[in-house]
């Protein structure tokens, strides 16, 4: 799970870096802006099965590690699923990442 929350933070975001690490910062560190914070946040619930994340949740997030954490407290809670590899591949060429 927290390499599906990395690999798609850094898929989609927009400085395109190699790697996003638990400890980058969306905004400092992999360039993203609100638009690209909507766009991973869809992606990731439609990925988990998530529950809508909430606006007032989502500025709580500022570094991966923080999404990351919010995605294993909505499994805790019952909400969300194990991705199977046909929605991973389905999101993979939606969201191709740097260099693919």
């Amino acid at each position: 799970m927290d390499g599906l929350v990395r690999e798609f933070s850094r898929r989609i975001a927009p400085a395109k870096p190699d790697e996003a690490r638990a400890d980058d910062r969306f905004v400092e560190d992999l360039g993203y802006d609100s638009l690209a914070m909507l766009e991973l946040q869809f992606a990731l619930e439609e990925l988990f099965g998530l529950e809508p994340i909430r606006g007032e949740q989502a500025v709580r997030m500022t570094r991966v590690s923080d999404l990351t954490q919010f995605v294993r407290a909505q499994f805790e809670d019952g909400f969300g699923q194990v991705p199977d590899a046909g929605v991973i591949e389905l999101l993979r060429t939606q969201y191709p990442g740097s260099g693919e």
